[in-house]
């Protein structure tokens, strides 16, 4: 069964955190999209990126909320509260 899941990345020094919204992702699916956004946000360090952006799943690589991975804290695989038990 599907869920809406969202990834919550977050920063330090007090930084927003950035919403990707996962809706209709299967509970693997989620984790799946959480380890290739973290797989993401290690590639970027390695080659000193300046950005990502969160929107996995589109077409377009830079659709979405950007991402300064140097600041990245953690990525969190959240499901809202007003989902349905699957």
């Amino acid at each position: 069964m599907s869920h809406h899941y969202v990834l919550e990345v977050h920063f330090g020094d007090d930084e927003p955190t950035v919403r990707v919204e996962l809706p209709g992702y299967s509970d693997d699916d989620a984790e799946v999209a959480r380890q290739t956004l973290l797989r993401s946000v290690e590639h970027a360090l390695q080659v000193e990126a300046p950005l990502i952006y969160s929107a996995a799943t589109d077409a377009d690589p830079q659709a979405g909320e950007p991402i300064d991975p140097t600041k990245v804290t953690s990525v969190d695989l959240i499901e809202p509260a007003g989902d349905p038990p699957g």
